[in-house]
């Protein structure tokens, strides 16, 4: 390379990294104004200045955990921290739609609290996967970040054992045989040899028919006893 071009080629470097430097400065400047004009609310009692506030965030914190459990097929235990209403509702809306991610830690903290009730042995955590395409539109998979708050409580891993391959539609407004014909054959399963017991996560519980949908595809894959927690559950 010549030294008019590795100068040339320097001078480009240069010129990228002062533009990107430029336009990320641009790009804080535009959505500081934004907050400033339109200020972020709490999404459950609307204080302004932040989409989650402290003192909703201690009443989280404090809330009551029932313990809400459930039959369902291919599943060996299952278990629900709360009814899908109120506090909880908004606060699972908020990390699920609205990406308040901090809310994770305590929501994984109302699981750990009522799995170490359970008389249930657990290799490995595993998070319902997202389809890659909502996957890419969201940006992130609560259940994933529970999972991951949820291990780093209880130094159990978290392996991403399940795959969605397909983009299944939205289970909102199906009755139970129409969930379940939905996602049936939607999740296939990797899992390390000789893994005996896993524990599926998720953010809400309806009919449970996600979960057993993923339950199947793990026992498929060879794992024998498969337990299911979820936050939430939801009257159908």
């Amino acid at each position: 390379m010549s030294p008019l071009q590795e100068e040339a080629q320097t001078s480009s470097g240069l010129f990228s990294y002062t533009y990107l430097k430029h336009a990320f400065s641009w790009k804080q400047i535009y959505h500081g104004l934004l907050d400033l004009v339109f200020p972020p609310t709490c999404l459950r009692c609307g204080r302004v200045d932040t989409s989650w506030c402290d003192a909703c965030l201690d009443e989280l914190g404090q809330l009551p955990i029932s313990q809400i459990g459930g039959d369902l097929d291919a599943i060996t235990g299952t278990v629900g921290t709360g009814w899908h209403t109120d506090l909880l509702q908004h606060a699972v809306q908020a990390l699920k739609y609205n990406n308040v991610q901090l809310l994770a830690l305590p929501l994984a903290s109302r699981l750990d609290h009522v799995i170490s009730q359970q008389p249930w042995t657990i290799d490995m955590i595993i998070p319902v996967p997202l389809h890659s395409t909502r996957l890419q539109n969201r940006g992130y998979n609560q259940a994933k970040l529970i999972a991951e708050a949820l291990s780093a409580q209880t130094g159990i891993p978290t392996v991403d054992a399940l795959h969605r391959e397909r983009n299944t539609p939205s289970q909102v407004g199906l009755n139970r045989n129409e969930r379940l014909a939905n996602v049936e054959g939607a999740f296939v399963a990797t899992v390390p040899s000789n893994t005996k017991s896993a524990l599926l996560i998720d953010d809400v519980r309806t009919t449970g028919a996600t979960l057993v949908a993923c339950a199947t595809a793990l026992k498929n894959a060879g794992i024998p006893s498969v337990y299911a927690a979820t936050i939430t559950v939801a009257e159908y």
